[in-house]
């Protein structure tokens, strides 16, 4: 059984919120601060992602610190990442 299988309630998630239920069930927290990075090219609303890990979190299916430390990260690498880019191009 997969760790957001208690996410679904009718079955399967389909969409961009089970692109994002498959992507932390294969990698976890990590998958979490990779699906942090929508700013930087994934248009999925960071509700979806961080809703679904602060459940999983509360359930003991993932680790809250770890939940915070991969969202965060990946957050502020996107961030980081843009700005670079804006300040190369003399923005």
């Amino acid at each position: 059984m997969s760790i957001v299988a208690a996410a679904a309630p009718a079955g399967e998630l389909t969409g961009l919120a089970g692109f994002a239920a498959d992507v932390i069930d294969a990698l976890g927290a990590v998958g979490v601060g990779l699906l942090a990075l929508e700013n930087l090219f994934l248009p999925i609303p960071s509700e979806i992602i961080l809703g679904l890990a602060g459940f999983l979190a509360g359930q003991g299916r993932l680790s809250l610190p770890a939940v915070i430390v991969g969202s965060t990260s990946g957050s502020l690498a996107g961030a980081l990442i843009l700005c670079g880019g804006g300040a190369a191009i003399g923005e």
